[in-house]
């Protein structure tokens, strides 16, 4: 992140999940005690992780992320995918003997609510969702008070994704891109650990 902000690079797109924004909160208060940075200059995206998507969680997920943060506020607050997984303080993506992921039901509206209420008290400047499909964000958009700002969706040359991407700016919805350099399961052509697209003969960056 230091070489990030030295190439000036002022957006960050934290992550519950990947247990990165105590490290981007520590290099944010940093720079800012030096003097080398104001906050209003940084645009800071935290994520509601998918043990947070449930009513009751938004807030305590988002009280965590500012903790981590060591911020008063993130500029953009996004569900991170429409499912809830079974809540566990330790372990973040809970499995059964099986293998398979604990999962439980939810209200994306009630959720959706919650979000709006974190806008409403300045701890998100703006909200939105990220891996929601069309007929999910319609659900929203019949019932919000705030619509989405922001689509979080993969999209690359191999998955572009344009139904999404025309639809959301057919609601004035912002879409952006995760995984822009590809990514190995969504590649038609690779099915092994690694990114076709940064190896395509006609790559410009070689």
């Amino acid at each position: 992140m230091e070489a990030a902000l030295k190439s000036g690079c002022r957006h960050f797109d934290t992550n519950n999940l990947n247990k990165n924004e105590r490290i981007v909160g520590k290099v944010i208060e940093r720079w800012i005690s030096r003097g080398l940075l104001k906050r209003e200059e940084l645009f800071i995206t935290a994520t509601l992780p998918m043990a947070g998507v449930h009513p009751e969680r938004v807030e305590i997920f988002m009280d965590k992320s500012l903790k981590n943060l060591g911020l008063d506020y993130v500029d953009l607050y996004l569900i991170q995918f429409p499912v809830t997984v079974k809540y566990n303080e330790i372990i973040d993506l809970p499995v059964n003997e099986m293998g398979e992921i604990q999962t439980e039901t939810t209200d994306l509206i009630e959720v959706w609510q919650k979000m709006e209420d974190m806008s409403d008290y300045s701890r998100a400047r703006a909200i939105g969702v990220s891996n929601f499909n069309k007929d999910q964000i319609l659900r929203i958009l019949e019932k919000a008070r705030i619509k989405p700002a922001v689509l979080q969706i993969e999209i690359h040359p191999y998955f572009q994704n344009q139904h999404l991407v025309d639809f959301c700016g057919q609601k004035g919805i912002t879409v952006v891109a995760y995984s822009p350099f590809g990514s190995p399961r969504t590649n038609p052509f690779n099915k092994e650990e690694g990114s076709l697209l940064l190896e395509h003969p006609e790559y410009p960056f070689k």
